[in-house]
């Protein structure tokens, strides 16, 4: 791109100095692009008051639109600089280059995935002359599928821990990218040693890390919370607008485990807080489903009619289903933790399946703040292949009076086969 313009004084007599800075789309100065390639890098010495100047950018990608602006300053850029007044914005788009690939750049270049993790991957065109290429096809492939996937857009996803490498191929030319699958997990209060990272997920988008999202009788969306106590500042809100039919749920966030007959033993943490005002009607709002293969759940819910509340779990098989306690529901056999509105509370849920198949010594247990509430030891599970999907479908089983919200900030997922 050829820019041109009126070199000015600056303000003490002398040529100015120049920064410009470029964006495609629309230019924000303070996030715009400084000038590094071309007879416009900066900073640009001045020549002579009211000269005309032109200088060109160069290392912009074919076909895009870009903007760019310039400031006139004096003193030494970063350091010392007195700036003048912002320039008008120019607009111009880059033309198509016909020239082939010369060089393919996968980034990121390395990278540590733990099971089940996901991660967004890039590859970078450019031609001969080192000018960026854009609008061609990219084809990407795995070495070692049994450790690591890709699929056609870069996104690779951890399976088993090993090494392997992702490879972005354009127009005969490639680039790699060396990724390490790895076991392990994050060390939470009550999380089992030795269980194997199935998922991270901080709550900076919906459909990402894996998971998945679906809009029902409301909404979902990531909302900016700086007191997260996880990972701030962005949180996960469930919307329950007053428009939501009894026992239904305003959206469903889920995320299949890789390799789904693995898993017979799952640890799950996350922070969970219950809007304010919340609609005090409601005694058994479901809260997180775990399932198995097969159809078999447990699901944890919020339970009583007034606050407080506390968390107790509903088992939706033989010989348990809706026959086990108050309306199915596991209440605490160890302590209650009262659950107030407008709080965070750390929920931690640990499923276990017999030693051996068809047996009784399976676990169910949860935390919240760290305090054990329910311990089951004699639980028996379903004959079927193990866990094979984690959710928050969360529902309401009163329409909402009020506009009501859940919160939920970083989830953590590890197992053991």
């Amino acid at each position: 791109m050829t820019l041109s313009f009126t070199e000015v004084n600056n303000g003490a007599g002398q040529p100015a100095s120049y920064e410009i800075r470029f964006a495609p789309g629309t230019l924000s100065w303070g996030s715009g692009t400084p000038v590094s390639q071309g007879t416009c890098t900066v900073p640009l010495a001045g020549s002579a008051i009211g000269a005309a100047r032109t200088c060109t950018v160069l290392g912009l990608a074919t076909a895009t639109a870009y903007q760019f602006q310039v400031v006139a300053f004096r003193g030494t850029l970063n350091v010392n600089a007195v700036f003048g007044n912002l320039s008008n914005v120019a607009s111009g788009t880059t033309g198509t280059s016909t020239a082939p690939v010369a060089s393919v750049t996968v980034n990121p270049a390395s990278a540590t995935l733990p099971v089940g993790a996901t991660q967004q991957f890039a590859a970078t065109l450019r031609d001969a002359s080192g000018n960026l290429l854009t609008g061609r096809s990219v084809a990407w492939a795995s070495d070692n599928l049994p450790v690591a996937t890709v699929n056609t857009a870069g996104l690779v996803t951890g399976v088993l821990a090993g090494p392997a490498t992702i490879t972005a191929t354009s127009e005969g030319q490639s680039g790699t990218s060396a990724v390490t699958v790895a076991s392990g997990s994050s060390g939470s209060s009550n999380e089992p040693p030795g269980m194997i990272l199935i998922n991270e997920q901080p709550w900076n988008c919906l459909s990402c890390n894996g998971w998945n999202y679906r809009a029902d009788a409301g909404w979902a969306d990531i909302q900016t919370d700086a007191a997260a106590p996880k990972s701030p500042s962005s949180v996960l809100r469930v919307v329950f607008p007053t428009t939501m039919p009894r026992d239904n749920g305003p959206s469903n966030e889920w995320i299949y485990f890789a390799n789904p007959n693995f898993w017979h033993e799952i640890y799950v943490s996350y922070w969970i807080k219950w809007g304010d005002p919340w609609d005090a009607r409601d005694q058994g709002a479901k809260i997180s489903f775990m399932w198995a293969q097969g159809g078999s759940y447990i699901y944890a819910v919020q339970v009583a009619g007034v606050a407080p509340y506390h968390v107790g779990m509903v088992v939706g098989w033989p010989p348990y289903g809706y026959s086990y306690g108050d309306g199915g529901v596991w209440h605490p056999n160890v302590t209650t933790t009262s659950v107030v509105t407008g709080q965070w509370y750390f929920v931690e849920e640990y499923f276990k399946y017999p030693t051996l198949p068809g047996g009784s010594d399976g676990i169910i247990r949860w935390w919240v703040n760290g305090t054990l509430n329910g311990d089951f030891r004699n639980v028996v599970y379903p004959a079927d292949l193990g866990f094979e999907q984690f959710e928050f479908p969360f529902t309401h089983q009163a329409t909402p009076l009020a506009q009501s919200y859940v919160y939920v900030d970083h989830t953590h997922l590890s197992g053991r086969p």
